[in-house]
This record gives C-alpha cells, structure tokens and sequence, in this order.
C-alpha cells in the first residue's frame, strides 16, 4: 500500500515524520542490542572476556592540549599570569585601561 504524502494535511506530516522517527530509534536500538549479544556470544565461544575486547581502546592515550608558557605577569601580584590566549583577565583590562601597554607587563 502506497502512501501519497500530497494529500496529507501538514499536520499528517508532522505525526508520521513523529512516528517515523520513533520507529528509526527503536530499529536503532534494537540493531544495537543484537550487535551486543552478538559479540558477546562470539566472545563466550572464545573464552573471552568482553572486557578485554576494549582494553586496547581504553589503552589509547588521549591528546591533550600542551601547557602554554605565560606571556604577561601582574606587576602588583606577581601569581596571577596571562598566556595571552583567550579573554584579557581583569587585571590586564585595568592596566591597559589605566594607560600601561602589554610591553610593559610582558615576562
């Protein structure tokens, strides 16, 4: 049986792409779920664990993002620094506001 969408009013539309979609996630979900017991099965025949199926994922260094060496310094508070990255912080604002350049707080 052939649907002809052209007939439908819009709000027809609205509730079969709402059903249709309901129907995807649940195939989605379902698919999953056979994988799962799939692998598992495979696993068990092997007198394998499932775990270790994901060491060498879980193994993978991560990437991450390289410290950055600070640019500028606070002249009245020596800790507090900036890299020159992101947002100006408030204490570099106010020093640039009262005049002083980033040359003059430059490490």
């Amino acid at each position: 049986m052939a649907l002809n969408i052209k007939k439908l009013s819009v709000k027809e539309i609205n509730v079969l792409i709402k059903d249709l979609n309901a129907e995807l996630e649940r195939r989605a979900t379902t698919e999953k779920q056979l994988l799962i017991a799939e692998i598992r099965d495979k696993a068990e025949s092997l007198n394998i664990p499932v775990s270790d199926l994901f060491k060498e994922v879980a193994k993978t260094p991560r990437k991450r993002g390289g410290s950055v060496k600070p640019k500028y310094r606070n002249p009245g508070d020596k800790t507090q620094t900036w890299t020159g990255r992101g947002l100006k912080p408030r204490w570099v604002r106010d020093l640039l506001d009262s005049g002083k350049s980033l040359e003059d707080i430059a490490i």
